[in-house]
C-alpha cells in the first residue's frame, strides 16, 4: 500500500483505478447498508495519489441520481500532449486531435472533421478542427480557434471568436461574429451580429456582412454596410456606413448614416429608399429621400432630393431644391432653394423663397413670391402675392392680388406693376407701378399711383389719377380723378 500511495498515476491508470473502486463501492454499499459514499480529502493535503481527490457518492446529490464519481481539492487538466494549448497555433491536420474533453459519444458525421484540440464537446456528430473552442447541441462545426457553438443543430462556426448560440443553418464566417439564433442566418462580416429570425432555405436568413452589421430579426434582411443595423421586417437592407433600416419590407437606407423606419410593401417598387447621406424616410410607400440631410416623414411616392429637404407626407410631391419643403397634399412641388408648398395638389414653388400654402394648380415663380390659396393662380413677380380666388396673376415685382377672380383666365385680376394691388373682384388690372384696384370687374389703373376704387369698366390712365366708381368712367391726365357725377381735370 505504501508503494500505490507514493506511485506517479497516469491519467489511464487514474481513471482505471476510479472504475475499480467506483465498482467495488457499489458492491460494498449493495452488502453492508449505511455505507455509501467515501470521505472529500480536505483542500491543503497535497497529495500525489489520484485517488485521494476522488469520491464516489450514491444515492442523489440535490435531488440527481447517482452514483457520482466526485473529485474535490484538486484542479483537472486535459491536455493533448502538443506541449501548449494551441500546438504553434495548428489548424485542422496540423494538429494531434488530443485534449478534448468530450461528453457523450460524438458519433461520426459525414464530412464533419474531428481534428482540434482543447475543445470542450458536448452531443453528438459535432466536428472541430482547431483549439479553444465549445460545441454543444447536435451536428454542428467549430473550424477556428476559440469558436463557439452553444447549441443547436447544422450551425457552422468558420472564423477566428465566432459564436453562435442556437437554432439551426445558421452560419458565422466574420471574426468575431455572433448569431442568437433563429435558422439560416449569416454572420459574415467582423463582429456583425443576428439575433434571430431568418427562413426555412438559405435564400431566405438575414444577412450580416458589413463589420460591426447587425440585423435583429426578420426575414430575407442584409446590413452590408459597416456599423449597418436591420432591426426586423422583410427584404430591408442597409448598405452604407451607418445606415438604418428599423422595419418595415423592401426599404433600403443606402446613403452613409441614412435611415428608414418603416412602410414600404409586398413588392420591391413599393419599397422606400434613403439615399442620400443623412437622408432619413419615416414610413409610408414609394417614397425616396435622395438629398443629403433629406427627409420624407410618410405618405407615397413622394421625393425629397435637395439638400436638407423634406416632404412630411402627402402623395406624389416633390422638394427637389435645397432647404426646400412641402407639408402634404398630392403633387406639389418645390423645386427652387427654401422654396415650400404647405399642401393642396399640383401645386408648384418654383423660384428662391417661393410658397403656395394651400389649394390647387397654383404656382409662385418669383422670388420669394407666395400663393395662400385659391385655384389657378399664378405669382411671378418677385416677393409678389396673391391671397386667394381664381385665376389670379400678380407679374409685378411687390404686387398683390387679395382674393377675387374667375372662371378663367380671361377674367382674371391681374397685378401687372410693381408694388400695384388688386384687392377683389374680377377681370381688374393694376398696370401701373404702385397701382391700386379695391374690387368691382374690368376696371384698369394703368398710371402709376393710379386709383380704381370699383365699380365696372373704369380706368384710371393717368399718373396718380383716380376713379371712385361706377361704370365705364375714365380718367386720363395726371392727379385727374372722378367720383359720382364729380369730375376734375387737372
Amino acid at each position: 500500500m505504501r508503494n500505490l500511495r507514493t506511485k506517479r498515476w497516469s491519467t489511464l491508470e487514474a481513471i482505471g483505478m476510479a472504475t475499480i473502486l467506483c465498482a467495488a463501492m457499489l458492491a460494498v454499499a449493495g452488502a453492508v447498508p449505511g455505507i455509501g459514499s467515501l470521505a472529500e480529502v480536505e483542500a491543503g493535503s497535497p497529495s500525489t495519489n489520484p485517488l485521494d481527490y476522488m469520491t464516489v457518492q450514491l444515492g442523489t446529490i440535490n435531488g440527481l441520481k447517482g452514483p457520482h464519481l466526485i473529485i474535490s481539492g484538486a484542479n483537472v487538466h486535459v491536455r493533448s500532449g502538443g506541449g501548449s494549448t494551441t500546438e504553434g497555433a495548428c489548424w485542422d491536420t496540423g494538429c494531434s486531435g488530443l485534449g478534448n474533453l468530450i461528453i457523450g459519444y460524438d458519433e461520426d458525421y459525414a464530412g464533419y472533421k474531428r481534428t482540434g484540440i482543447h475543445n470542450l464537446v458536448v452531443g453528438t456528430k459535432h466536428g472541430f478542427r482547431s483549439h479553444g473552442g465549445l460545441v454543444a447541441g447536435s451536428h454542428n462545426q467549430i473550424n477556428q480557434p476559440f469558436a463557439t457553438v452553444a447549441g443547436g443543430q447544422l450551425n457552422t462556426v468558420s472564423a477566428i471568436w465566432g459564436s453562435i448560440a442556437g437554432g439551426k443553418n445558421n452560419w458565422v464566417n466574420g471574426n468575431g461574429a455572433a448569431i442568437l439564433g433563429g435558422r439560416y442566418n449569416n454572420a459574415s462580416g467582423a463582429q456583425s451580429t443576428i439575433v434571430g429570425g431568418g427562413g426555412t432555405s438559405l435564400a431566405d436568413g438575414n444577412d450580416a456582412t458589413g463589420e460591426l452589421s447587425s440585423v435583429l430579426g426578420g426575414y430575407r434582411n442584409t446590413a452590408s454596410g459597416a456599423n449597418a443595423v436591420v432591426g426586423g421586417g422583410r427584404d430591408n437592407a442597409a448598405s452604407a456606413s451607418y445606415s438604418a433600416v428599423l422595419s418595415g419590407r423592401n426599404n433600403v437606407a443606402s446613403g452613409t448614416a441614412s435611415s428608414v423606419l418603416g412602410g414600404g410593401g409586398d413588392l420591391a417598387i413599393l419599397g422606400n429608399t434613403a439615399t442620400g447621406q443623412w437622408a432619413t424616410v419615416g414610413g409610408g410607400s414609394r417614397n425616396t429621400a435622395s438629398g443629403d440631410q433629406s427627409s420624407v416623414s410618410g405618405g407615397s411616392n413622394n421625393t425629397a432630393s435637395g439638400i436638407v429637404s423634406s416632404v412630411t407626407g402627402g402623395s406624389g410631391n416633390t422638394a427637389s431644391g435645397n432647404v426646400s419643403a412641402v407639408s402634404g397634399g398630392i403633387g406639389n412641388e418645390a423645386s427652387a432653394q427654401t422654396a415650400s408648398v404647405c399642401g393642396g395638389g399640383d401645386n408648384t414653388a418654383s423660384a428662391t423663397g417661393a410658397s403656395v400654402c394651400g389649394g390647387s394648380y397654383n404656382q409662385a415663380n418669383g422670388e420669394y413670391a407666395s400663393v395662400g390659396g385659391g385655384e389657378h393662380n399664378y405669382v411671378s413677380g418677385a416677393s409678389a402675392s396673391i391671397t386667394g380666388g381664381r385665376w389670379n396673376e400678380a407679374s409685378g415685382s411687390y404686387a398683390s392680388v387679395v382674393g377675387g377672380g374667375y372662371t378663367n383666365n380671361i377674367n382674371a385680376n391681374k397685378a401687372i406693376g410693381d408694388y400695384s394691388t388688386v384687392v377683389g373682384g374680377r377681370n381688374n388690372k393694376t398696370q401701373g407701378e404702385r397701382a391700386a384696384i379695391l374690387g368691382g370687374a374690368g376696371n384698369d389703373a394703368a398710371g402709376e399711383s393710379a386709383t380704381v376704387s370699383g365699380g365696372t369698366n373704369n380706368d384710371a390712365l393717368g399718373d396718380s389719377s383716380s376713379v371712385g366708381g361706377g361704370n365705364s368712367r375714365s380718367v386720363s391726365g395726371t392727379d385727374d380723378w372722378r367720383a359720382g357725377e364729380l369730375f376734375e381735370d387737372l
